[in-house]
């Protein structure tokens, strides 16, 4: 039984048989109140919006390539279709880690004029696209002069793990 390992001290973890399933390390992750859900979709105007935690998850900490004490991995709701191609659905919740680097291709929450988005963020020579995997979604690019303007543009973390939040459906 797993959750027995993990409950376990350290020292009867060592007395425990060698075919009992151990665990690794965790660490709690904060969750954004949902009133501060990043859009799939089209934007959602969080300009000033001061964000408050209300709910935590666990993840393995294997979950991340690094973390930074100053910049946390939090959780934060999504909002809308734009990114269910990519495998990140409505209502589920996105983990960010502005600690991790976002490369060409990687999906970010960012922030532009004023909303936040979660979208693939792609470099091109005159500025960022930030593409969504639905394709009733078009495509914002955001010219060079402004992805150096941090008012205006901003990658806030790497979407680096999603948490479904739906319970099963029942059938009937």
């Amino acid at each position: 039984n797993t959750s027995v390992a993990y409950l376990m001290g350290e020292e009867e973890k060592e007395k425990a048989p060698s075919s009992e399933v151990r665990l690794g390390s965790f660490t709690e992750i904060p969750v954004l109140d949902i009133s501060m859900a990043a859009s799939c979709g089209a934007g959602n105007g969080l300009y000033g919006i001061e964000g408050k935690y209300t709910d935590t998850i666990c993840m393995p900490v294997e979950s991340f390539a690094c973390i930074d004490q100053e910049k946390k991995p939090f959780g934060i709701h999504i909002d809308g279709d734009s990114m269910e191609g990519a495998g990140l659905a409505d209502g589920s919740i996105a983990v960010i880690n502005p600690a991790e680097d976002v490369i060409n291709g990687d999906i970010a929450l960012v922030s532009y004029n004023d909303s936040w988005f979660i979208k693939w963020v792609v470099w091109t020579p005159s500025g960022v696209e930030l593409r969504s995997a639905n394709p009733n979604y078009t495509t914002v690019n955001i010219d060079t002069e402004y992805t150096k303007d941090p008012s205006w543009f901003r990658i806030i973390g790497k979407v680096v793990e999603i948490v479904k939040k739906s319970k099963p459906k029942r059938a009937f």
